[in-house]
């Protein structure tokens, strides 16, 4: 099987678990965090299943476009064709303040080893602040 299909077929499956957790996504607001690994890929994949549902995706990008690459370019091309939107991860307030209804952490996955780039630091704080709200 493909990445492409693996891929497709997990962030298919996190859909049907988040809708089991949260119930219907119709017009919350889904903030969608992508790394530029495969979990990132997983992300942006299911930014689409959830717009296919009427939610109101953002995908925040933790590098530009261009430099997502495999299966994960494939979905950032893929959302991008389709008008998802698209912001650089620097730009995105995780201060609470306008906080979205869901929260997609796609950042990082179990390959990631080392200290975190302070930049990536600063947004794992940020969302490790924001976790009462999704409790």
């Amino acid at each position: 099987m493909s990445f492409l299909a693996l891929m497709e077929n997990a962030s298919r499956e996190a859909m049907h678990a988040l809708l089991g957790e949260v119930g219907e996504v119709a017009g919350k607001r889904v903030l969608l965090l992508a790394g530029p690994g495969n979990n990132g890929g997983d992300a942006v994949a299911l930014a689409r299943h959830l717009d296919n549902r009427g939610a109101r995706v953002t995908v925040a990008l933790a590098r530009p476009r261009g430099k997502y690459r495999g299966a994960a370019g494939y979905n950032v091309r893929l959302a991008a064709t389709l008008g998802l939107e698209m912001v650089p991860l620097a730009r995105v307030d995780l201060s609470g303040v306008d906080a979205p209804d869901i929260l997609v952490d796609g950042l990082l996955g179990t390959g990631f080893h080392g200290p975190l780039r302070p930049e990536l630091a600063d947004v794992v704080a940020a969302v490790n602040g924001l976790a009462k709200r999704f409790v």
